[in-house]
């Protein structure tokens, strides 16, 4: 029976390192003595019946050559525990994957912008204020558009101590380049002419403040800077009446003209008529 070629190839790698061994005990002058050419002679016999053994053995049975790879316990453990952690990493990526089925919804948000309270709608930038009078550091001021009275104070440094403030509508918003008298009395132009043809009336001595009312000195009232109660004395005006023309100024901006006050809600063509000429900016 010829044996197949790995085998053979085996039987002659085992016969030359049998050779090889037995040549590297020789020393390289032979001298050897009678108890190790013994032990020489002994060891050779068994060499041969290990190989004869060996022989035989792949003779009847070739495929006991063939290599098998026997792993070990620790190997199958570690293999099994890789596989487990790479499925729960994979069934954790798929449910953190979006669903074919729909894209994930969007909250939306609404472009709208709103405006703030106090603030007219499209008023942006800054304001230059002149204030002057009573204040701890008079002088031009510059302010942000939506900016009221109270804030040209502060801005100032703030009111002297003891200033009378009761004549300011603190809440009005201001315009552009507008001079703001804080404490100040001034009497109206048109009263100081009317007061000298007036007689008695002009001398009783009485004049208007700032946004002061129509009467025997022909004062004239600020719609931009009257309060409340000096709105309340112009006739035809109550106290309701009154209230709506500081709203208008507060949601709308300063009167940019007489005729804008017709804009509020209860004053028609014949009470601006009546009201025109005892009003003023």
């Amino acid at each position: 029976m010829e044996l197949p070629f790995p085998v053979a190839n085996f039987l002659k790698l085992a016969e030359g390192a049998a050779a090889t061994y037995f040549r590297s005990m020789a020393p390289e002058k032979p001298s050897y003595t009678r108890s190790q050419f013994r032990q020489a002679s002994s060891q050779a016999p068994r060499a041969h019946q290990l190989l004869q053994a060996a022989e035989t053995r792949l003779r009847s049975d070739p495929r006991g050559l063939r290599l098998r790879w026997a792993p070990s316990p620790r190997i199958v453990s570690a293999a099994l525990i890789a596989v487990v952690i790479v499925a729960v990493m994979a069934g954790w990526a798929q449910g953190k994957t979006p669903s074919s089925g729909g894209s994930p919804a969007i909250p939306s948000f609404s472009s709208t912008t709103r405006t703030a309270p106090g603030r007219a709608p499209g008023v942006t930038g800054e304001v230059l204020v002149d204030v002057v009078g009573k204040v701890k550091k008079p002088g031009v001021v510059r302010l942000e558009a939506s900016a009221r009275v109270q804030d040209a104070i502060k801005a100032a440094g703030g009111a002297l101590p003891g200033t009378d403030l009761s004549g300011l509508n603190l809440a009005r918003r201001l315009s552009d380049g507008e001079q703001l008298r804080v404490g100040i009395e001034e009497s109206s132009g048109v009263g100081a002419e009317a007061a000298a043809g007036a007689g008695a009336a002009g001398s009783s001595g009485q004049s208007a403040d700032e946004g002061g009312v129509a009467g025997a000195g022909g004062g004239k009232i600020s719609i931009n800077e009257a309060s409340k109660q000096q709105l309340e004395q112009l006739p035809g005006v109550g106290e309701s009446l009154a209230q709506r023309i500081v709203d208008y100024r507060q949601t709308q901006g300063r009167f940019q003209n007489l005729e804008d006050l017709r804009n509020v809600s209860g004053i028609g063509e014949k009470k601006y008529a009546a009201l025109s000429g005892m009003i003023r900016l």
